[in-house]
């Protein structure tokens, strides 16, 4: 009879596509789904079947990142590596962290990081990426001579430095006292050299370029007399555009100083 071969064919059928559906990854309220070449199917299976008994940590991102990497291979059964992160961009708040997780797998416990750090996680094939969240966010506010850059916006969202977007880096280095007298490109100068003692990367503000047109010609070498306290880049800038009737915008890479009427005949 060919009955119980057809019997069989269906039951194993049936069992394929449960073991299919048993196997279908689970993914977090933080995690971004991997929309490129599918991971190694045992990367996510692997850190699911690690169980932390406790996982207890009080700092800073970073630090609670390595704790997790130290934590994994005490509790890996081979001993081995979580693996690599690509950390781009997280929340500042909270910037310490005090966390106590019992009896959570490697991927709940990221997923609580991230959670708790208003970020996403993807597994990727070669890494585990940390990102802000991809959202429509409010256009930053313009200062007062800045004017609109004719890039696409999107170009500006990307992080250049430290995780950090050039307006947020130049934004984050912030002057207890920034004082000087002389030209608008001595100025800028001044503000580069300084700007690594203050900025948050120790890396200096830079890429600028000062436009000298037809209708500036010596934008460069006019005057500048400022005192400032407690004020952070951008508004250095601004301020140093507003005392010699010059503008500023963020144009790709780099911060663009030019005459406003030599900016709007282009």
């Amino acid at each position: 009879m060919k009955t119980p071969a057809l019997v069989v064919a269906t039951m194993s059928m049936v069992l394929a596509m449960a073991s299919a559906l048993a196997y279908e990854p689970q993914h977090f309220s933080q995690e971004v789904p991997w929309t490129g070449t599918p991971a190694a199917s045992d990367h996510r299976t692997r850190l699911r079947a690690v169980v932390f008994p406790e996982f207890v940590f009080v700092g800073d991102f970073e630090g609670v990142i390595d704790h997790l990497r130290n934590e994994f291979r005490k509790y890996s059964p081979n001993g081995g590596p979580l693996g690599k992160f690509v950390i781009r961009s997280v929340e500042n708040e909270p910037k310490r962290l005090n966390i106590r997780l019992r009896g959570r797998n490697t991927l709940e416990i990221l997923d609580n990081l991230c959670a708790l750090t208003r970020s996403n996680w993807t597994l990727a094939p070669h890494a585990i990426v940390i990102d802000r969240p991809v959202t429509d966010p409010l256009p930053p506010q313009r200062l007062s001579h800045e004017l609109p850059s004719p890039d696409d916006p999107k170009r500006f969202r990307k992080p250049v430095i430290g995780g950090m977007t050039l307006r947020e880096w130049t934004a984050e280095t912030v002057f207890p006292e920034f004082k000087f007298s002389g030209t608008l490109g001595e100025a800028i100068e001044y503000l580069m050299v300084k700007s690594r003692e203050f900025s948050p990367t120790g890396a200096a503000v830079g890429g600028f370029t000062i436009r000298s047109g037809d209708i500036a010609p010596g934008i460069h070498a006019k005057t500048v007399a400022l005192n400032m306290k407690g004020k952070n880049a951008l508004e250095i800038i601004d301020a140093i555009c507003g005392v010699t009737n010059a503008a500023w915008r963020f144009d790709s890479s780099r911060i663009l100083i030019l005459d406003p009427a030599e900016d709007h005949a282009k």
